[in-house]
Formats: structure tokens, sequence, C-alpha cells
């Protein structure tokens, strides 16, 4: 049973949020591994299993997720299982959004307490358009599918969009894990570290979002640089996008929300 400390209790009570479970939530969300439990079986009882300082913040996200459709309420899960490994993300504000020109190609994107307009850490993910635009993701971004599915340690014919928008989401709240643990919220630090490795992918500096938005600007790089990419094994714009997804995805600062990502996916979807 997922649970949440008493003060939140009352909190969430006042706000009449609920979480409890659908009985028809299997027959709308099928899993695709016969080895994986549907999430839809899972429970999600009413208690957080640690003391949260933040019962607000924690039930206005769970409100947001609420009325932000069947996408918000698939993902309600997750968020109540990520704060009950990591209490940080309790001050965390979630922002139910479209998928806009920034958040199209990613899903989601988290955004440090120093630089956002509420003075907290925010998550800004994908819940408008049901699961179209994470269906459009995974087929764009083939080597971020493929690459989550094995992070998983499922088939990629296994990771369906319910399951790779939960492992967006819980990744976009790893990085405020990993913001608090590695950095201290220390602007300079993260800012530098962050430079520093995107200095080293295919294309520096450059997103894998914005590899594929800017595919024009991205051939013209491979064609002035194409004996150096050359080297490692890119020669196509084709090549070059999934380099760059594998590259970036192989960043610490990437690698450790992945892996924390897994972490509470795995542990949600095998109770």
């Amino acid at each position: 049973m997922i649970k949440i400390s008493k003060h939140a209790i009352v909190m969430i009570s006042n706000l009449k949020i609920k979480m409890t479970e659908n009985p028809n939530i299997h027959e709308q969300q099928p899993f695709p591994s016969e080895n994986l439990r549907p999430l839809g079986a899972l429970s999600l009882g009413a208690e957080i299993e640690k003391s949260n300082n933040e019962p607000a913040v924690i039930a206005e996200n769970l409100k947001r997720l609420e009325r932000s459709g069947e996408v918000g309420q698939f993902l309600k899960n997750f968020y109540v299982a990520a704060l009950n490994e990591e209490p940080i993300l309790e001050k965390v504000v979630i922002v139910p959004s479209r998928a806009d020109k920034r958040l199209k190609n990613a899903g989601g994107r988290a955004i440090p307490p120093d630089v956002s307009k509420s003075g907290q850490a925010e998550l800004h993910i994908v819940t408008s358009g049901g699961w179209k635009p994470y269906k459009q993701i995974m087929a764009s971004r083939k080597a971020t599918a493929t690459m989550t599915a094995e992070k998983l340690g499922i088939e990629p014919a296994q990771l369906d969009e319910k399951l790779f928008a939960a492992f967006v989401f819980v990744h976009e709240l790893g990085h405020v894990v990993d913001w608090s643990q590695q950095f201290g919220y220390n602007r300079n630090n993260r800012r530098n570290t962050r430079l520093s490795e995107m200095a080293m992918l295919p294309i520096p500096h450059w997103l894998p979002s914005e590899v594929l938005k800017s595919k024009r600007e991205a051939t013209k790089y491979l064609s002035r640089h194409k004996d150096h990419l050359a080297t490692k094994g890119i020669h196509s714009y084709e090549e070059l996008a999934q380099a760059q997804d594998l590259a970036y995805h192989s960043m610490p600062t990437e690698n450790r929300p992945d892996i924390f990502a897994a972490r509470v996916v795995k542990k949600l979807i095998e109770q």
C-alpha cells in the first residue's frame, strides 16, 4: 500500500482528493507484458510512507493531475511512488502542459527553483492530447524508447506509450533529486557541469529534441563536420539523431535521473 502522512491526508481530504482503485482502469490501460502486473491492478491506498512537510503542495499537485485527464490520472500513481522514494520532491510544483514547441519532442521538463517562476522546482509534463504526444516521441526518438525499455528490464515491444510517459515523468522528477544531491541547488556548479557534459555530444550543446526540431540546421552541421563525425560512425542525419540521443542519455546528469526513474517505475509495476 502507498502511504501519506496524517497531515497530508487531512489536506488532501479537505480538497476532496481521493486515491482509490479504479475497477475499470485495467480495460482502459492494457499493459503489454504478461510477465509484469498491469498498473490497473494496483491499489492506490490512502497514506504516503514518509512524513511530508509540504502537504498543501502535494495536495495541489494531486488535484492538478486528477484534473488533467487520463494521462494526469495515470501519472498520479508514479508521483506518489516517487515521493515515497525521495521526500525532497514534496516541494516540486507539477504543471500539466500541452505539447508545445519546447515539450513536443521531450514530453517533460524540470526547471530548477532558482530560475522558475514559482521559486520552487517545477515539472512541466505533457498531459494534454492524451497518449498521442508520447506515441509520437517514441516514434521519432527510437533510441530513447529502446533505452527506456532496457533500463526497465523489458523488451522494446513491451514498452507502450503509458509506461513510456511514466518513465519520462519520473525521470524529470529525478532531475530535482539530482540537483539537490549532486549540487545542493548551486546554480554555478550545476550549470558548469551541464555545459561540460553537453560539450561532448556529437552536436555540442544541442538537446536531442533540438536535433529533431531543427533538421535543416543539424544536416548542415553534419555536412560541415562530416569527416569528424564519420570517425564516430555517423554518416547520415538519422545516425546523427540516434547518436545524439545515445550520448545525451549517457551524460551523468541524465543517467542518474534515468536510474531513479527505472527504480521507481519498476518497483511500482512489479508490486
